[in-house]
């Protein structure tokens, strides 16, 4: 008998501190999962930008792309066009999403011939930096589809 209780005592002991690691293990995985959280969850800084015409540096502001643009934080619009930048307030790197309305002929047939977005050079103003690249037609940005810029702010 006296056995007996040793041996249940001594499982029960065993039991205990095994629940015991599995619950420390456990917290420690939920407090790695906060912190890595934590570490990738980034703040994004939006703002927006707006330009009066669709073209590209190398034909005079003429063609299928973008030459100039302004930004500003919570503005009225200053040009006939807008997008919205989205940065990452660690980084200072982001996108300008450009999303495209069919109701205007450039732009319906940029969204028909999912045509390439061109920023000849950098384009830089007070706030940020758009820059240059050959930009493919993203059907995800907005409704009808549209660009996603690389931007840096400054």
């Amino acid at each position: 008998m006296k056995k007996l209780i040793i041996a249940i005592s001594l499982l029960s002991l065993f039991a205990c501190k095994k629940e015991t690691e599995r619950s420390n293990l456990n917290d420690s995985n939920s407090k790695m999962s906060k912190t890595e959280m934590q570490t990738t969850a980034r703040k994004k800084v939006i703002f927006d930008a707006h330009w009066t015409e669709w073209g590209r540096a190398s034909r005079g502001c003429d063609g299928w792309g973008l030459c100039n643009f302004e930004s500003c934080w919570s503005c009225e619009p200053l040009g006939k066009y807008s997008g919205k930048i989205e940065v990452d307030e660690d980084t200072k790197n982001g996108y300008l999403y450009v999303s495209l309305d069919p109701s205007e002929k450039i732009q319906n047939t940029a969204i028909q011939n999912r045509e390439v977005f061109y920023v000849d050079k950098d384009i830089e103003d007070k706030n940020a930096i758009v820059h240059q690249g050959e930009y493919k037609f993203d059907s995800s940005v907005g409704k009808n589809g549209g660009y996603k810029l690389t931007v840096t702010a400054k």
